[in-house]
């Protein structure tokens, strides 16, 4: 399996191998799960996103044009399900429930919560400086750091370190 990655900033496109973007993410990327890393994508070019993720048969699985996100995980929803059903607001993953590695259902494939101390977060970085939407502290999956970005990720991909 290979996907298409295309950036929307500078238009470059790079063709992976699911192993090569398991790599890149750092974590195991399928057809069914890569809305699930969607986030960790940005051009290997200009570094920038929002990216475009085609299949190995051109079909856009992910335009960030047209990002539905998935009110269960908020991970994009993807396009084929949406040509499906458009008014969906779910994703694949979280219909179906997710398999653990263990081949065990999850039910769903939120991931943990991150729990912070409101004190160590100042009170300017209640909202995003940027567009005025609410900050939610991620973790980078690479480092292990954690860090505050925007609620309106990836329309809007304001962070600051922690």
């Amino acid at each position: 399996m290979e996907f298409q990655i295309e950036c929307a900033a500078c238009d470059h496109a790079a063709t992976l191998s699911a192993d090569q973007l398991a790599d890149e993410v750092g974590a195991p990327v399928k057809l069914n799960t890569i809305n699930q890393v969607y986030a960790r994508l940005s051009c290997m070019e200009c570094g920038e996103g929002p990216v475009r993720v085609r299949d190995d048969q051109g079909r856009v699985i992910i335009d960030p044009e047209q990002l539905v996100e998935c009110h269960k995980c908020g991970c994009p929803v993807e396009q084929p399900r949406l040509k499906v059903q458009p008014s969906t607001n779910v994703c694949a993953a979280c219909i179906s429930g997710a398999v653990s590695a263990e081949g065990k259902s999850t039910g769903t494939h939120i991931p943990e919560p991150i729990k912070l101390d409101d004190e160590r977060i100042r009170k300017v970085d209640k909202s995003c400086t940027r567009c005025g939407k609410k900050t939610v502290l991620r973790q980078n999956k690479r480092t292990m750091k954690r860090f505050l970005g925007c609620s309106g990720f990836p329309y809007c991909r304001w962070t600051r370190s922690v």
